[in-house]
């Protein structure tokens, strides 16, 4: 961890710093102590250890979204930084989409929806994963996506809206 990190996030009143937190349990630390929720949970850059894998970062988001939802107060917004085509909503290819995090889905299958995406900018110094002081490069194009719980009165863009399609095959017996 970086102490700068540290102390700047402690220095707002009422914010505070917890290490050893599992991003994918945040039920077993939160909801024990009066249901607590949040309004804002945020996670930037998750990451598996090791470089691009996909399958382990896909199943981090994935458990992160659901554990996150979980402790999300009704107004509540889950922030989540990720480097260019993570995310995929910008994905315009299949093979786009398939080397993306798949947020959107993701959030979906929890009962959220993707709310805004727009560029993100580290207004902090980056660690590396192995929590050494190095640089730690975003790519190009980070994006934050910010996802909530439907309320029906949220209003989403429609280039960020998820589409899935469905296909149901229906067999009619004969009558003979």
């Amino acid at each position: 961890f970086s102490k700068s990190n540290v102390q700047s996030i402690q220095s707002y009143p009422g914010h505070n710093v917890l290490f050893g937190i599992d991003a994918t349990k945040l039920s077993n630390y939160f909801c024990e102590v009066e249901n607590v929720s949040f309004d804002r949970i945020q996670f930037n850059f998750p990451h598996w250890r090791g470089k691009a894998n996909n399958r382990y970062n896909r199943q981090l988001l994935n458990q992160f979204l659901k554990s996150a939802a979980e402790v999300l107060s009704t107004k509540g917004e889950i922030h989540v930084a990720l480097c260019g085509g993570q995310g995929g909503c910008s994905a315009t290819t299949l093979q786009d989409w398939k080397g993306s995090w798949t947020a959107s889905m993701f959030a979906a299958e929890h009962g959220l929806i993707t709310v805004r995406e727009f560029p993100f900018d580290a207004q902090y110094n980056l660690s590396s994963h192995r929590g050494v002081d190095r640089p730690f490069h975003l790519g190009k194009d980070p994006k934050m996506y910010i996802f909530a719980k439907p309320d029906g009165v949220l209003s989403v863009p429609r280039d960020i809206q998820l589409c899935c399609r469905h296909e149901l095959h229906v067999m009619v017996p004969n009558d003979d």
